[in-house]
């Protein structure tokens, strides 16, 4: 399973790949190694990209997902800036923490083999 980065970040006068690379960088800090994308309308590019799974902590870039890429299956990382959204049904499962995504990963990920062997 590829882990994809879709950033929407923005900078005064930074340039895509300027924001591409310093994201790269950033995680790569935490020895993670994504592929990382700059693109505003993170529905079009999870579509684009045939994500299956995404996480955000910005309800707007969920509601983008349910609306610009309906096979992908949205999370909501709930933070204190988002529990009105967190609460509402967007049509998003809401998550707690981090390890919980990792949790719902690596079970798509183990899913996945047991079908290719199949």
């Amino acid at each position: 399973m590829d882990l994809l980065i879709i950033t929407a970040r923005s900078g005064p006068k930074l340039s895509s790949e300027e924001i591409r690379r310093q994201t790269e960088n950033w995680y790569s800090s935490y020895a993670v190694n994504p592929e990382v994308y700059v693109r505003y309308d993170k529905g079009a590019a999870a579509s684009e990209l045939e994500v299956d799974l995404f996480l955000d902590d910005h309800a707007f870039n969920v509601k983008s997902i349910l609306e610009g890429s309906p096979q992908t299956k949205p999370y909501l990382l709930k933070r204190s800036y988002n529990m009105q959204d967190a609460r509402n049904g967007l049509g998003h499962i809401t998550l707690d923490a981090i390890a919980d995504y990792h949790r719902i990963i690596e079970q798509a990920a183990s899913d996945r083999a047991i079908q290719r062997r199949m």
